[in-house]
């Protein structure tokens, strides 16, 4: 059987988080996920239009996206453990319509 560290929470697509926190120089979002034991597989997908974006799992950045950049699949199992994880993204605007997707 294959375990995955999956994040069961839906959201409306196109639709903006309502616990984006707005800094400075863009918007920080952040989601809190339990992950079972012996997980086989965790890959994150990630895109960023017109903004820079950084994805860090438990505190540490596992991803810089630049703007314009291919769709991104990375493999974050290992630095997921069993239990409770964090995941936090880090969008800096450039000019344009600044979007983010992860699954």
């Amino acid at each position: 059987e294959r375990r995955h560290a999956r994040n069961e929470s839906r959201r409306e697509s196109g639709a903006a988080p309502q616990d984006a926190v707005p800094t400075a120089s863009g918007v920080q979002f952040e989601r809190v996920l339990d992950v079972p034991q012996n997980v086989t597989a965790a890959t994150l997908r990630c895109a960023a239009d017109f903004c820079t974006l950084t994805v860090a799992v438990n505190g540490r950045n596992v991803l810089t996206i630049e703007p314009y950049a291919r769709t991104v699949d990375l493999d974050v199992r290992d630095a997921l453990s069993a239990g409770e994880n964090r995941i936090q993204l880090s969008a800096q605007a450039i000019p344009g319509p600044a979007a983010v997707a992860l699954s």
